[in-house]
């Protein structure tokens, strides 16, 4: 159950990254809109069907409030998740896109110095 939980965690995640995507992830892993939404649609009904499942079999066989606990224990799960594994991830997209920046900044200097460089020799300037 600890993998479906971190499963539904990152399905989640995914859900919530996909409304504000990085600008790496914007440039090179456009797809379609229609695809990437059936997807997530897919993937959250199955998620509420599991959950439900899971709700009725722990309830039933541990005993009613057991859900609630599991609950309670997943939400401090997910909190220290979030502290270490996202902010980590945060961390890698902002310095992607930063890299992706700076490149695109260094290659349109570099051709500003060349095109400058070439006027000199021409002395156009």
């Amino acid at each position: 159950m600890g993998k479906w939980f971190g499963a539904v965690s990152d399905v989640r995640k995914a859900q919530q990254n996909n409304k504000k995507p990085p600008l790496f992830k914007k440039l090179f892993q456009a797809g379609s809109v229609e695809e990437e939404a059936l997807a997530l649609l897919i993937h959250e009904k199955t998620i509420k069907e599991q959950e439900l499942e899971l709700q009725t079999l722990l309830n039933w066989r541990y005993g009613f409030g057991t859900w609630k606990e599991l609950i309670e224990l997943r939400r401090k799960i997910k909190q220290e998740r979030e502290d270490t594994i996202y902010k980590q991830q945060q961390r890698v997209d902002a310095f992607m896109d930063g890299a992706l920046i700076l490149g695109l900044i260094v290659v349109m200097g570099g051709m500003v110095v060349g095109v400058v460089y070439l006027l000199k020799l021409n002395g156009t300037i």
